[in-house]
């Protein structure tokens, strides 16, 4: 019995070894993935595969390869083996790989891990104003490389896994080297420091805007020469001959004692950090002077933050460190002794949180402290009547805001409507008097998935947008106004979207909010706003996820574009069917003419027109069902017009219909079932059975 279960166990570890790899990879370099040989089939007619959701490669016996996103250009897939190779690895590509084989999930999954490579190592130091201890620092930017590691050894020997810094006192041997080694999951790299610590030169540590001091030792009674240098740039120099000159950044607030060789640097900038040596009578000295100016720690702000049940707190000694660095934390309890610690202290509800929590920064010029008395898990805390006033605010903002809009016209509900026209259904305008009482007490902010699929949709809709700009579709507005028995007033009409518009659709578009509204009373509805918004807020419901996400009928950059549209004003209403009669018209007036005859077989020139003040159902409808694309999307283009650009209108298609009312594509029909053969425009003086309208001035757009 005993035999047997640990077979069992022990198979159960190999199995959940295979089920799960990990791999660490380098940026840049290349990635393989290959799928178990028991667990391919002999027989293969597909491939996919993921990262977590998304697909990264796909195979069809019957379709060829297609890469996906950002993998293109550097993935390749082998279709007899299923072997996928990724190059040039960013951090990205990090995550879940999975694969499916003829439709079916393979057990193995790779989990990779993508880092950048450590840098390697510069070592500074700095030490204490005696300097019988000094701290080696092992600096490099390790952004992106994920977790790393310090190690350091002394001259010879093995290195011992450490922290960044390193102390080394002067009892030590100081003329020995050290290495400092970083290591991360991919990389390795290691920095050297050879300098003697604690040789013959002095060690001085300066806050800015003090005075220094340098004395040389055993100068020589007469002196002819004075050089001072900081590195290899002269600070000081004088001859007997030639006098003093001072050098550079140290004009003005240096003097050099002629008699002695004493040089005095005031106001200290961190500038003036450095080794200083002094040349006396042409001879280099050997004593040096290692300075090293800090600005002085600023007084500590200490700030807090818990976790939702508040039972755990964290303390940060927060300040301006910049140009004081290396600086050490300290924190005490109460009236207790300091402890060295770091920027944040953690707090239990369990201790005694009634007591007062003291930060200490120091660096080798300065100290400063910050007090922190609160009770930070008492009832009556300020984060306590925070919280409560905050909440009794916002709940009574949602309360005016429902009051208002039971009053007032102005929330729209995109939902389906089952009296569509011609199959297509269309958003409908709801007044404040049904907006359902519950608005807004499920709105919460968006994260994980579909944050990312809102912004997916956005970044689409943009693409179209600014595809449906470059391909001009687009026209200008006409007026025109005509008389019939009695004068009547002048209409104004934009019957496709104008360059105006889509540039305000666009500009809008990138403004927006998302928020989600989860109220059970919405499940049907795809989105609203509030048109007077100034927030930009687009409240996304439950349909909007399950919408398309590439644009067509009720799709998600369809949704988008009739919800911006309201919040630049436009409304739901659709228009009646207008017929204009007119005499004369100087070439395309938004579209093909129809020279038609009535039912009377009086001849009469009709421009039907599908002529409507722009709305947000026919900028839905005109991106979705007219000028988007009516082929997929294959091997990287469209096959209706060679199209590369996913997110993109058809530069073949011709601008649409508005739909104006439930009736008029059967309308339409029928008028186009009685055309005949374009007959010449009837003389200008010819009596027309209803109305004699004046020749109008149309202003050309593009013929769509």
């Amino acid at each position: 019995m005993s035999i047997t279960l640990l077979t069992f166990f022990l198979l159960e570890a190999i199995v959940c070894t295979v089920l799960g790899q990990q791999l660490n990879k380098n940026v840049g370099e290349s990635l393989v993935f290959t799928p178990n040989k028991t667990d391919v089939p002999a027989k293969i007619n597909s491939f996919i595969w993921k990262n977590g959701k998304d697909k990264v490669a796909e195979w069809d016996k019957d379709f060829d390869l297609e890469i996906y996103g950002i993998y293109k250009g550097r993935t390749e897939l082998d279709q007899t083996t299923g072997v996928l190779t990724i190059n040039n690895l960013s951090i990205k590509d990090s995550g879940v790989y999975s694969v499916e084989i003829n439709s079916k999930v393979l057990k193995t999954a790779f989990t990779v891990s993508i880092f950048k490579a450590v840098p390697n190592p510069q070592i500074t130091y700095s030490c204490n104003s005696d300097k019988t201890l000094c701290t080696l620092t092992c600096d490099g930017d390790t952004t992106d490389a994920g977790t790393v590691s310090y190690h350091w050894k002394k001259g010879q020997g093995d290195f011992q896994e450490s922290t960044k810094q390193l102390n080394v006192t002067k009892t030590e041997v100081s003329k020995i080297s050290y290495t400092c080694q970083l290591k991360n999951a991919v990389s390795s790299a290691t920095g050297v420091f050879d300098e003697d610590i604690f040789g013959p030169g002095q060690q001085l540590n300066k806050k800015a805007g003090e005075s220094l001091v340098l004395t040389p030792n055993k100068v020589p009674t007469n002196i002819k020469s004075i050089i001072w240098k900081n590195g290899k740039d002269k600070v000081a120099e004088r001859d007997k001959d030639f006098g003093l000159e001072i050098y550079g950044i140290y004009k003005d607030r240096t003097e050099l004692d002629q008699t002695t060789g004493v040089l005095t640097i005031n106001n200290l900038s961190i500038k003036d950090s450095g080794v200083y040596s002094v040349e006396i009578n042409s001879k280099l000295f050997e004593a040096t002077f290692t300075v090293s100016v800090f600005k002085a720690v600023p007084n500590p702000q200490i700030t807090y933050s818990c976790n939702s049940d508040k039972t755990l707190c964290t303390l940060s000694c927060d300040g301006d460190t910049t140009d004081a660095e290396p600086v050490s934390y300290q924190w005490k309890k109460g009236q207790g002794d300091f402890q060295q610690s770091a920027k944040q202290l953690n707090v239990t509800k369990t201790e005694d949180s009634k007591t007062n929590y003291t930060c200490q920064l120091k660096n080798a010029v300065s100290s400063a402290t910050g007090i922190f008395d609160e009770d930070i898990f008492g009832p009556d805390g300020w984060w306590t009547n925070a919280w409560l006033i905050w909440f009794s605010l916002l709940i009574l903002a949602i309360v005016i805001v429902v009051l208002l809009h039971r009053v007032i016209t102005g929330v729209w509900f995109y939902q389906k409507d089952s009296d569509g026209l011609n199959g297509v259904s269309y958003s409908v305008a709801r007044s404040a008097d049904n907006v359902p009482a519950s608005i807004g007490s499920k709105i919460t902010e968006l994260s994980g998935e579909k944050l990312v699929a809102a912004e997916e949709a956005r970044t689409a809709t943009i693409e179209i947008l600014k595809d449906a700009l470059e391909k001009r579709f687009y026209g200008f507005p006409v007026s025109f106004s005509y008389t019939c028995t009695e004068p009547v007033d002048s209409y104004k009409f934009s019957c496709i979207p104008t360059e105006k518009i889509l540039r305000d659709l666009l500009e809008k578009m990138e403004k927006i909010v998302f928020r989600e509204d989860s109220d059970p009373e919405h499940i049907n509805v795809f989105a609203y706003v509030y048109p007077e918004d100034y927030n930009n807020v687009v409240y996304l419901c439950e349909e909007f996820w399950s919408a398309p996400d590439d644009l067509c009928r009720d799709s998600k950059p369809g949704t988008l574009i009739h919800e911006v549209s309201h919040l630049l004003g436009t409304d739901d209403i659709t228009y009646e069917l207008l017929e204009v009669e007119l005499f004369e018209l100087h070439g395309t007036l938004l579209g093909k003419l129809d020279y038609i005859q009535d039912k009377d077989e009086v001849e009469k020139l009709h421009c039907v027109e599908e002529v409507a003040q722009i709305n947000a159902n026919s900028l839905e409808y005109e991106f979705e069902t007219f000028i988007n694309h009516e082929k997929s999307y294959e091997d990287g283009r469209y096959t209706c017009c060679e199209e590369t650009k996913k997110n993109s209108v058809c530069g073949e298609r011709e601008t649409g219909h508005y739909h104006l009312h439930e009736r008029f594509d059967s309308k339409r029909k029928e008028m186009k079932e009685r055309l005949q053969n374009p007959i010449q425009p009837p003389d200008a003086n010819r009596q027309l059975k209803q109305c004699v309208p004046p020749v109008p001035v149309p202003v050309p757009g593009k013929t769509l």
